[in-house]
């Protein structure tokens, strides 16, 4: 069954919104929605975790500590760099007097 959509005239004139809504489908909708919230609350709770066994740690977690660790160290780096450039400099005034 094809809905025909109903076309304002104007810009202040909207269609009407008393169209008739199919109340089996909603109920249907909401307790199927009731249902898998439900369900999926009972499913954690029947089988709770045991705390023996740890989740694998996920391996991004360590490639991330790397990359942090490379980072300070590329900006100690340039830190350093830029502090002898400096003295460089400051040298080659005293020399250049």
């Amino acid at each position: 069954m094809a809905l025909q959509m109903t076309r304002a005239d104007s810009v202040l004139n909207t269609p009407p919104t008393n169209t008739p809504v199919d109340q089996m489908r909603r109920r249907f909708l909401s307790q199927a929605a009731g249902v898998a919230a439900g369900g999926g609350v009972l499913a954690l709770a029947a089988f709770p975790p045991p705390a023996a066994v740890a989740a694998p740690v996920d391996p991004v977690y360590g490639l991330i500590e790397t990359h942090r660790a490379a980072h300070a160290a590329h900006i100690l780096a340039c830190e350093s760099k830029i502090a002898w450039t400096r003295v460089g400099r400051r040298l080659a005034s005293r020399r250049s007097l």
